[in-house]
């Protein structure tokens, strides 16, 4: 796409990204663009509903991209509509009027069919433009999610001007105007962008050869808002350097699974990037070791990980030659969603209607309620993880922002099984807990009232048979399954028992010989259902999330140490390093919990000094 490429290409790596468009780059654009293709105006006037709400096909378009996963790979296909909002923007000052009024009617004349006139065409848009911001946010959050690698958004809009505002912030200057203000930006940097505005009037427009469009802004008073926002964006955006061409950035995405008790365990996560294997990447506490394995989203994260407290507090950096890790501090709470490769991992934009998790911190549990009201749901505070401090809310699911938001009903706590099978499957006996919304006496249970006396309806004590189950309340309905306890069966005569390590998990052993050191946390607290409750269950707890590519699990008992195999995978060891020689001194006379693996086991020590005596011979040498 001619626009993506022109205003957000790999040229806008690290730049604030102005979206200017007048008459005369629409002209040049068209010439520029492939034969067959219509100009701006005539393809935005065939994507508007003149029969309906004017931009609502349109942001179902977006909506369907970004639900679709294209956002990965394309920018929204909303760009030629917001061209040409710009565009009517930037025809307003050619007009000499001003107002929301005014605006449509320069939308209007760019853009109305044949057989409209204008007054009629003029009320269709503006009655139609709910959509516009929700356009402009989809924006913004694609910029955001490419960490800058196609520039540093600069759309801006007050409240009372949310849906021309964006348009009317970008009609201000070019990338040409901001070039020519650099050291202007240079030498006032931190300033205000009121203070800016003044200034620049001070030393007057004319002495930076801005456009006639900028100038325009500058000296009339009635946009002095959006031109103050603007500055002071231009000038903090400014000050970073545009990363070197070829820089990769890399996301640190905050994960979740639960244990084997449902306790939730925070982990970090890294998306694979397209011609990068791997890296080994400096930060204050040590080197991230990344590596990338065939079929694989995430890299696989060795060396020294980052704590998870510190980073969600106070951030991250890391970085080597040409790849960065730059995580901000969570100043919000977190969402997750279910991932297809397994668990949660954060994401920047919920998707409607998809499993959900909300981190939050003590500090942040205001942001959570509102969080959570907006979804619909009554507040019952989140379970405890692995990361002091810090709750997490589980079986949340985001409605449509198109939608009315209505009051959901929610299941907390009980006792999960068959994972495979979907959500919702529980063991019978072991039901959880309902939370209905606020000011809710009655709901169904399989189409049975149930008086909820204001509070959480204990689903466990209503004698509820194995099998398919429905909850309703308010038109909100819920189906959830409970199946009936199995016994295990019998092993026959001389079959291997199952490998059951000692303790719990140390670290994680790969094909390459690579591990992974897994960080135990023992003093964790259950969730707090599992104590209220007081199940009597108690067990080991895996305390950290075992890597999927994971060979063996090595875990210490009291004559040394044990594997454990996770997936029958041969030695492919080709490299090793001095941290690796270390780890495999201390396990190399370790047992397998299973007699059947101990020729395995015995292959990948055989390769281990193999590739040691190797590695020790290079060195000398």
């Amino acid at each position: 796409m001619l626009l993506a490429k022109t205003y957000f290409g790999e040229h806008q790596n690290g730049r604030p990204v102005l979206f200017f468009v007048d008459d005369e780059i629409a002209r040049r654009l068209h010439q520029t663009a492939e034969p067959g293709i219509t100009d701006l105006c005539t393809t935005v006037a065939e994507a508007v509903d003149w029969s309906g709400e004017a931009f609502a096909k349109v942001a179902d378009n977006v909506r369907e991209w970004r639900t679709k996963g294209q956002y990965r790979s394309e920018p929204p296909p909303c760009l030629p509509v917001l061209a040409v909002l710009v565009l009517a923007a930037t025809r307003m000052r050619s007009k000499g009027t001003r107002g929301q009024r005014a605006y449509y009617e320069r939308l209007a004349e760019l853009i109305k069919p044949a057989g409209w006139t204008l007054p009629d065409a003029t009320d269709h848009l503006r009655r139609g433009s709910e959509e516009i911001p929700t356009l402009w946010r989809y924006l913004k959050e694609w910029l955001e999610e490419r960490d800058g690698r196609n520039g540093i958004c600069t759309f801006y809009a007050t409240k009372w001007r949310g849906r021309i505002g964006y348009a009317q912030s970008q009609a201000i200057m070019c990338a040409d105007d901001n070039q020519r203000l650099a050291p202007f930006f240079k030498k006032y940097r931190g300033r205000s962008g009121h203070e800016l505005l003044e200034l620049l009037r001070q030393h007057g427009p004319e002495k930076y050869h801005l456009s006639k469009t900028c100038q325009e802004a500058l000296v009339s008073n009635d946009r002095d808002e959006i031109v103050a926002q603007l500055l002071e964006m231009l000038s903090r955006t400014g000050q970073n350097a545009p990363a070197p061409a070829g820089i990769r950035n890399l996301e640190l995405r905050l994960a979740a699974m639960q244990d084997q008790r449902q306790r939730w365990v925070l982990s970090w996560k890294i998306p694979c990037r397209d011609g990068l294997q791997g890296g080994a990447l400096k930060h204050a506490g040590g080197t991230l070791q990344l590596t990338a394995e065939e079929g694989r989203r995430y890299y696989r994260l060795s060396g020294d990980l980052p704590d998870i407290g510190v980073v969600l507090k106070s951030g991250f950096k890391a970085d080597e030659k040409y790849v960065r890790i730059n995580a901000a501090r969570r100043t919000k709470p977190v969402i997750l969603q279910q991932d297809p490769h397994g668990g949660y991992v954060e994401t920047k934009h919920a998707e409607p209607f998809q499993p959900s998790l909300i981190v939050y911190s003590e500090a942040l549990e205001k942001q959570a309620r509102e969080l959570l009201d907006r979804a619909g749901y009554e507040w019952e505070p989140g379970d405890p993880c692995n990361v002091p401090g810090w709750y997490v809310l589980d079986r949340i699911e985001f409605d449509d922002e198109g939608r009315p938001r209505r009051k959901k009903i929610r299941l907390t706590g009980g006792l999960k099984v068959r994972q495979d099978l979907g959500r919702h499957h529980y063991l019978a006996g072991g039901e959880p807990d309902l939370v209905p919304p606020s000011g809710t006496e009655v709901v169904k249970i399989d189409g049975r009232p149930v008086k909820t006396g204001g509070r959480p309806v204990l689903l466990r004590g209503l004698g509820l048979m194995p099998g398919r189950h429905t909850a309703e309340c308010d038109g909100h309905s819920l189906t959830f399954h409970t199946h009936a306890p199995r016994m295990p069966e019998r092993r026959a005569k001389g079959a291997s028992r199952m490998p059951s390590p000692p303790g719990p998990p140390l670290a994680a052993v790969y094909s390459d010989g690579g591990f992974t050191r897994l960080a135990s946390s023992a003093a964790a607290p259950p969730p707090v259902w599992w104590r209220t409750r007081q199940t009597g269950l108690t067990g080991a707890s895996l305390q950290a999330e075992v890597p999927e590519s994971a060979v063996w699990l090595v875990s210490e008992a009291e004559d040394g140490f044990r594997v454990m195999l996770r997936r029958r995978e041969p030695p492919a060891i080709r490299r090793f390093t001095q941290e690796m020689r270390e780890f495999w001194i201390k396990v190399f006379f370790a047992k397998p919990c299973d007699d059947e693996h101990q020729r395995l086991w015995a292959d990948y020590c055989e390769k281990a000094l193999e590739f040691s005596m190797k590695s020790m011979k290079a060195h000398h040498e």
